[in-house]
C-alpha cells in the first residue's frame, strides 16, 4: 500500500462509509464533499482487495459525463498511481483484479443486468434515477457483501431516491443514510464560502436548495409549476400503456446544433395519455426513428414543427425531416408556423390542456423535469418578463407545446342522423 494512504484526510462523517451496510446514502447541499468521500472510499477498498465496481448516472451519454475524471483525480490525490491503470473507458487495478466501469442507466436494462457479479455500485446524481432503473439495479447485485453508494443533491420530494430513503416507508433494511452539507466539510473552500454568502443575501430560496440541500421551492417565472403540482396531487403521474384502439403520435422539436425532443402520446377523447419521452443532441434523424421502433411505436404519426418541411443546407441526404420520416415507414405531418409570439401560444395551449394530461411517471421523467424548469426570462434591471428563456428546458417545452397546439378537444354530442319523414301534400 502507498505510504500516503495512511495520511488521507476525510470529513468525520465519511467514517460511516467503512461500516458494514447494504446501502450508503449521502445527500445534501453543495460543498459537503459527498462525491469525493465516496470516490476515496471505493478507491481505497479497490486497492485493498479485488472488486468490481460499477459507477453510473441515470443520464450519461459518454464517458466524459461519468465520474471517471473525478476518480482519476482522486487516484493522484491518494498517491495510488502505482495501484491503478486508467484507460479511456475503465480503471483497472495493477496489483489485483479490481475493475471500475461506467454506464448510463436510463433505458439500459441490459447494461444494468450485466453487473450481476459486481461488488459495488455508485449512483451519482441519484436524484435523477428513475424507479425503473433502481428496481432493476437493486436485485442485480446479489453477492452477500455487495453494496450501493448513493450521492445526490435533493431536488424534489417525489424523486424516486427521496421516496426510497426519506419517504414514509423509511430507508431499505441495512442502510446508512446521512444528510451532509458544507458545514460538515472542514476544507470547504473560501471561494465557495463567498459565493454561498452572496447567494443567501440575494436569493435565499435558491441558496437553501443549492447550499442547504432543501427541495426546490420554485423556479422564478416557471410556466407549469402549478399545473405539475396539481397533476401530481390528482394522481395523473402513473404507469401507462399504449391503447391499441387509438393512434400513437410523436410530437417533435427539431434540434440542429442543440437538442431534439420527442413526446409520444395518444389522444383518447378529452384525455391525453403521454406515454414516453426522448431527447438527444447531435444525433441523425435515423437515431430517433430507431428509438421509436425499438420502443414499440413503429409506424406512428410523427408530427413536426414548421421547419420539418424544410431542407437544411447542411443536410447530407437533401431530404426534409418530413420526407425522411415517411421514407422510414412513419406517417408524418407538419404543423404550420404559429407566427409572432409562437412560443407563448404554445405555453398558453399547454396550460389550457394540462388538466387533460396523464403521464407515465418513469418514461416521461426527463421531459417533466424540463417542463418544471421552463420559465420566463426576466430583465434584470427593469424586472419585466421578456418571454420564454431559451435554455436546456425549452426543447422539451416546445415539443410539448406543439402537442397542445395540435390537439382538438371533442366538440360534444354527435348530431343525430336525419330521418326522412313521409306525409301527404297539403
Amino acid at each position: 500500500m502507498s505510504e500516503n494512504l495512511a495520511e488521507v484526510q476525510l470529513p468525520e462523517y465519511a467514517g460511516c462509509l467503512w461500516e458494514p451496510a447494504r446501502h450508503y446514502a449521502l445527500y445534501g447541499g453543495r460543498g459537503g464533499a459527498k462525491s469525493h468521500s465516496i470516490a476515496k472510499r471505493l478507491l481505497i477498498g479497490g486497492a485493498e482487495k479485488s472488486q468490481r465496481i460499477g459507477c453510473g448516472r441515470e443520464f450519461q451519454r459518454n464517458i466524459q459525463e461519468s465520474v471517471k475524471l473525478l476518480l482519476d483525480d482522486q487516484i493522484a490525490a491518494l498517491g495510488l498511481q502505482d495501484r491503478y491503470e486508467s484507460t479511456e473507458r475503465e480503471i483497472r487495478g495493477t496489483r489485483n483484479d479490481t475493475l471500475f466501469t461506467f454506464l448510463g442507466t436510463w433505458r439500459n436494462p441490459q447494461g444494468i443486468k450485466s453487473m450481476e457479479a459486481y461488488d459495488c455500485f455508485w449512483g451519482e446524481e441519484a436524484n435523477r434515477f428513475s424507479r425503473q432503473s433502481i428496481s432493476i439495479l437493486i436485485p442485480t447485485l446479489r453477492k452477500e457483501t455487495s453494496s450501493f453508494f448513493w450521492s445526490w443533491n435533493p431536488e424534489y420530494e417525489h424523486d424516486a431516491i427521496e421516496q426510497m430513503f426519506r419517504g414514509k416507508n423509511g430507508p431499505p433494511p441495512n442502510s446508512i443514510c446521512r444528510r451532509v452539507g458544507y458545514k460538515d466539510n472542514p476544507w470547504f473552500p473560501e471561494v465557495l464560502r463567498k459565493q454561498l454568502e452572496h447567494d443567501y443575501a440575494t436569493n435565499p430560496d435558491v441558496a437553501d436548495h443549492v447550499w442547504g440541500g432543501e427541495y426546490v421551492k420554485a423556479v422564478e417565472g416557471a410556466y407549469f409549476a402549478k399545473q405539475l403540482r396539481v397533476a401530481r396531487e390528482q394522481g395523473r403521474f402513473t404507469v401507462l400503456s399504449v391503447d391499441l384502439n387509438f393512434q400513437v403520435r410523436a410530437y417533435w422539436d427539431l434540434g440542429r446544433n442543440d437538442a431534439t425532443a420527442i413526446w409520444v402520446c395518444q389522444f383518447l377523447g378529452d384525455r391525453i395519455n403521454i406515454v414516453d419521452y426522448c431527447e438527444g443532441v447531435g444525433q441523425a434523424p435515423g437515431y430517433y426513428f430507431n428509438w421509436l421502433r425499438n420502443n414499440g411505436y413503429d409506424g406512428c404519426l410523427c408530427v413536426l414543427p414548421h421547419d420539418g418541411a424544410s431542407i437544411h443546407p447542411d443536410n447530407p441526404v437533401s431530404m426534409s425531416y418530413e420526407a425522411q420520416a415517411k421514407s422510414a415507414g412513419f406517417k408524418a405531418r407538419v404543423v404550420r408556423n404559429q407566427g409572432p409570439g409562437a412560443a407563448m401560444q404554445r405555453v398558453d395551449a399547454s396550460r389550457r390542456n394540462f388538466a387533460r394530461c396523464w403521464m407515465d411517471e418513469d418514461k416521461t421523467r426527463a421531459g417533466v423535469k424540463a417542463l418544471g424548469y421552463y420559465h420566463e426570462k426576466i430583465h434584470e434591471e427593469r424586472n419585466v418578463g421578456l418571454g420564454p428563456e431559451h435554455d436546456w428546458s425549452s426543447h422539451a417545452a416546445d415539443a410539448f407545446g406543439l402537442m397542445h397546439i395540435d390537439y382538438a378537444p371533442p366538440t360534444g354530442a354527435i348530431a343525430p342522423i336525419p330521418r326522412p319523414r313521409f306525409g301527404t301534400m297539403a
